[in-house]
Order: C-alpha cells, then sequence, then structure tokens
C-alpha cells in the first residue's frame, strides 16, 4: 500500500534582507497509514516548515524543487480551494502555541463548531452536538459552559485539549502535532500524549509528532526523523535511533539530556547552529563534529542505508559514522580515527 503522506527532495527557501534563506534542503521522509512520525532536532533545523508547507502555510516560501503527496494526491499541484478542503478535513494541525493558535474574541464552541459545518455542511445545532462530543471524549467536562468561554477563561492543559479537540473534531486521515506539549508541567504533559496518541489510534489516523524532546517521541512514535540545518540526518525506528545512534549529531542530542537512569554525564554538542543563508560546502554539522573527517568538509553526505538494519529500516547522512561504543559514550575513540579518516575518503572516492 502506497504511503499516507510522501515527501521527496523538498527544497524550500526565503527572501530575508536581500538574502536567501534555504531553510529546507531537500527533505525526503514519508508516513504510512495508521503510524505516528517523530521529528526532531534544534530550533531553526526545519521541522515545522516541513509541515506547514504540507498544510499550504507558508505563502512567502519559495518552493525550488521536490514533491509532496497525500493519499496519492498531488499537495503542490492544488489550487487554492483544494488546498482549503485538505486542510482541516484531511490533514490536521495542533499548533504550538493553543493560547496564540485560538481566536481570542471567539468563544470556543463557536471556534470548533465553523470547521465542523464547513466541512460536514451540518446545521449549527449538529456541529455543537458534535463539538460537545468531542470534547467529552478529550477528557473535559462540563462542556455546555466549555463552549461559551473564551480562551482566556482555560488553563493551558484546558487550551491544550481544546486544540487537539478541534483538530480531531474534523475525522483527519494525518495529525501534525507541532510541540503539543510545550510549557505545559510534566504532569499535563503526559497526560495530553497519551490522550492524543490515544484518540489517533481510535480513528485509524497517521500523526506526525514535532518535539525537542527526545522522551516524548520515543514514547508515542514509531519512527523518528531527526532534522538539522534543514535536512534529514538520520532516520529510522525510534526505540533503534535513540538506543544506537549512528549520525554524530543524534549521538550528541541524546547525549545533552541528564540521564537518572544511566551512570553517564552530559555531553553538549559544541558550538551552535549555522546560517541557514551561508552554509558550509560539505557537511552543515562538520564544524561541530567530533567525528569530523577531511572530507566532511568538502562532501555533503547522502542518505544512506545502515548496512544490516533491514531494507530501509534505518538511514543515514554521514561520512563517519560513530560505532556503537562510541555512541554509548557520546565521544569518539582517537586510536579509530586514522581508519576512519581513511574509510571515509574511500568512500568519497577521494
Amino acid at each position: 500500500m502506497a504511503e499516507l503522506l510522501q515527501i521527496d527532495d523538498l527544497a524550500i527557501r526565503f527572501r530575508s534582507r536581500g538574502r536567501d534563506v534555504n531553510v529546507l534542503n531537500g527533505v525526503s521522509y514519508s508516513v504510512g497509514w495508521q503510524e505516528s512520525v517523530g521529528l526532531v532536532g534544534e530550533s531553526g533545523s526545519g521541522k515545522s516548515v516541513t509541515n506547514l508547507a504540507v498544510m499550504g502555510l507558508l505563502p512567502t516560501a519559495v518552493i525550488d524543487r521536490g514533491e509532496m503527496r497525500f493519499d496519492g494526491q498531488d499537495i503542490l499541484a492544488m489550487g487554492p480551494a483544494r488546498r482549503q478542503r485538505l486542510r482541516g478535513r484531511q490533514i490536521g494541525m495542533i499548533f504550538q502555541d493553543p493560547m496564540n493558535s485560538l481566536n481570542p474574541v471567539l468563544r470556543i464552541g463557536r471556534q470548533i463548531e465553523e470547521g465542523i459545518i464547513l466541512h460536514f455542511h451540518v446545521s449549527r445545532s449538529e456541529a455543537r452536538r458534535r463539538a460537545a462530543d468531542i470534547l467529552a471524549r478529550c477528557e473535559l467536562s462540563d462542556t455546555d459552559v466549555l463552549l461559551n468561554k473564551y480562551p482566556h477563561e482555560l488553563s493551558g492543559g484546558m487550551l491544550q485539549r481544546v486544540m487537539i479537540a478541534a483538530a480531531l473534531a474534523l475525522e483527519p486521515k494525518l495529525l501534525i502535532a507541532d510541540e503539543p506539549t510545550t510549557a505545559l508541567d510534566v504532569t499535563v504533559q503526559a497526560q495530553m500524549l497519551d490522550l492524543m496518541s490515544s484518540r489517533v489510534r481510535e480513528a485509524g489516523a497517521s500523526m506526525i509528532l514535532i518535539s525537542h524532546d527526545l522522551g516524548v517521541v520515543a514514547s508515542v512514535t514509531d519512527r523518528v526523523n531527526v532534522m538539522y540545518a534543514g535536512s534529514i540526518v538520520e532516520s529510522g525506528p525510534s526505540t533503534e535511533v535513540f538506543l544506537r545512534p549512528r549520525h554524530p549529531y543524534t549521538v550528541g542530542l541524546v547525549h545533552s539530556i541528564p540521564s537518572l537512569s544511566e551512570d553517564r554525564g552530559v555531553v553538549p554538542i559544541d558550538g551552535s547552529a549555522p546560517d541557514l543563508a551561508a552554509l558550509p560546502p560539505g557537511c552543515p554539522f562538520a564544524p561541530r563534529c567530533r567525528w569530523r573527517v577531511p572530507v566532511c568538509d568538502r562532501v555533503k553526505p547522502a542518505m544512506e542505508p545502515i548496512a544490516g538494519s533491514g531494507a530501509g529500516a534505518r538511514a543515514i547522512a554521514c561520512h563517519n559514522p560513530a560505532s556503537d561504543r562510541e555512541a554509548a559514550s557520546g565521544m569518539p575513540e582517537p586510536r579509530m580515527m586514522a581508519a576512519s579518516v581513511n574509510q571515509a575518503n574511500r568512500m568519497a572516492g577521494l
């Protein structure tokens, strides 16, 4: 069966202060039917931009190349009317900040009901009944009272539930959740993740989860894509990627998080993210990479399957991947670097 969402070689840029900013540089990934896929990476890596492009919410962006297909439909070939029918009804989105995503001068009921009326062509009373029902299924009580409240009258956790309810009310095939638990305390965060995942499973839908929190992504997704500077640098089953990372950037992300269950210290990533308007000629992560070898400065690595991982199971864009021992320690082993340089040069044909 074809994938529900397929993105191939997507390149997007913005024009800023007379410069081209290449926010995506050939991104390719897919989401299967009834599958949950994670996107992780630092701020500015391109996670949100990728999915805003899917939703058609980047009016000032220039798409230089690439394809996006949803359920067999060419998204980039769609006109405004078809895009509008796709948004919400086929692809739902939970935005980062519910307080800024909900209209502050409209009651909660009005904001949920409008989408239901637009896409299902039902009466206002039927839309209200459906809105109350989805709020109840999102574990909100006193729904009749809640529907008449304004966003500022609700807590952060309640607003997040309202955002989830508004997205699920339209029964989308794909739910995009962009940092859905930002600014929530740990207890509420766990409740929201469980609620969102269970409702997506009940509906037989697929989900894309965008998050900085690796633990969150590992707990609720089937596969994960690690993004850096507008490119995907590692992908595979979530558990495998986080337990046995191969790309130095993924190793850095894993070791930047304090661990209570393992006797290891934090190993932070050196430096800072690059200027997207002036990316280095080779691997964009090379200036920060402890595994850097000469070829990294000259040749940008392509995404290649990891040997022995099974067909399409894992892929990585790196000339000198970390070994299992190095991934466990978070540091390269000096005695192996000379051999790594020779191997990387041979792979690059140098």
